[in-house]
């Protein structure tokens, strides 16, 4: 297409907006006909002058949209934009349904989506500019309309049953990386084999390094898309209703859930926890109930601070601190894996459990350790974290 066939089309496109055809005005110049509805006739006449003068959106009628992206890379960016920040969901499922066309372009007055939202999807690269976009407007097109939507059916669709396999590897790994608290590996397994229908939800609590996060990590590591970990500083950025929404996970899991404290996730919660569904709500009214096969396993330091009416519907599980001979032989399995001597480990144990360390920290004295083969600097290093605690 040379520039004079490009002139031609644009005036045949101003002699269809003469005629009030919108519609066939813009799509013959690949735009949304959106960008003229509720103009007048003068404004849209100036918008078609404006692109016959634009060199720019010569070389889109000349060449298509294009962007520097294949469809395969578009996909993996899609994909960890939203896994990095799960409140994108909803508006990119909006923008999904509204403009499937790759040439439909739109600003934030064509959708219900802020001017901020856009640009963050634009700056994430799920969202291109549009040659159209002014000083004044951005416009924006979804590159690969078809990708976007597959992905997006991938995040909302229900996950399938967990297997009696993936069950089988999360109980290894437990009696192989969890050591003692055998009462919380017993209830994991009715957990894990309970249905979704019989509303079996799992608190584990206890004081910090007791092997809390170890077990949520192991389900977590084990059935990747049909879990999700979310923490509530997370929680209160998304907002759980958009995270359920999207990912619908066979299980959810919620670190540091005594410090959710948003009326509105504590509410997704409560309906999710009691009936099985969590509630869509425009303003101050209901338009319309979700269900979910969705469990619950949530881990907490302490309990006290919880809405009692959620508290009252988990099986509640005590993480108890490690005996010491349970000390060693945590300790013991963490060197196994960091290449750590086994006699080192032993007395690098014994120097942390008697100086009042707890796992976490001693197993940061065994990292120094892979480097460090001087126990007595290592004792010195001990002695520290003990006045530290003092």
């Amino acid at each position: 297409m040379d520039y004079n066939e490009v002139l031609k089309k644009i005036d045949l496109a101003m002699s269809f907006l003469a005629n009030g055809d919108y519609e066939r005005a813009a799509e013959l110049i690949g735009l949304n006909e959106d960008i003229f509805k509720n103009k007048k006739y003068k404004e849209c006449l100036s918008i078609l002058q404006k692109i016959k003068s634009s060199k720019e959106f010569y070389e889109f009628l000349k060449n298509g949209l294009s962007v520097d992206i294949d469809e395969k890379e578009y996909k993996n960016i899609v994909k960890n934009a939203i896994l990095d920040s799960p409140e994108l969901l909803i508006p990119l499922k909006q923008l999904n349904e509204q403009f499937y066309n790759k040439l439909s372009c739109f600003s934030y007055k064509d959708v219900n989506i802020s001017p901020a939202q856009l640009r963050k999807l634009f700056e994430k690269s799920i969202l291109f500019r549009h040659p159209y976009s002014s000083s004044k407007l951005n416009y924006y097109f979804i590159p690969y309309p078809n990708i976007l939507k597959d992905v997006l059916n991938e995040f909302s669709k229900e996950k399938e049953p967990i297997t009696r396999e993936e069950i089988e590897r999360i109980l290894n790994r437990l009696n192989e990386e969890f050591v003692g608290n055998d009462h919380i590996k017993k209830m994991v397994e009715v957990f894990l084999k309970a249905k979704p229908e019989e509303r079996i939800h799992l608190l584990i609590y206890g004081s910090p390094a007791t092997g809390k996060t170890l077990v949520a990590e192991i389900i977590y590591e084990e059935l990747k898309e049909k879990s999700y970990f979310v923490t509530a500083t997370d929680m209160s950025k998304a907002g759980l209703f958009n995270l359920l929404f999207g990912y619908r996970p066979s299980i959810l899991i919620i670190d540091e859930i005594e410090k959710v404290d948003r009326k509105k996730d504590l509410d997704t919660l409560h309906s999710l926890m009691e009936g099985g569904y969590i509630i869509r709500t425009k303003g101050d009214y209901l338009t319309g109930k979700i269900l979910l096969n969705t469990k619950v396993l949530a881990l907490a330091n302490e309990i006290k601070k919880l809405r009692p009416s959620i508290l009252s519907r988990f099986i509640k599980l005590e993480a108890k601190v490690p005996t010491r001979e349970e000390f060693i032989k945590i300790l013991l399995t963490k060197a196994k894996k960091l290449g750590v001597n086994e006699e080192l480990a032993k007395k690098i144990a014994g120097e942390c459990y008697i100086n009042g360390l707890d796992v976490r920290e001693s197993q940061n004295i065994l990292k120094i350790a892979k480097y460090m083969n001087d126990m007595d600097a290592i004792k010195e290093i001990i002695q520290h974290q003990k006045k530290d605690l003092n």
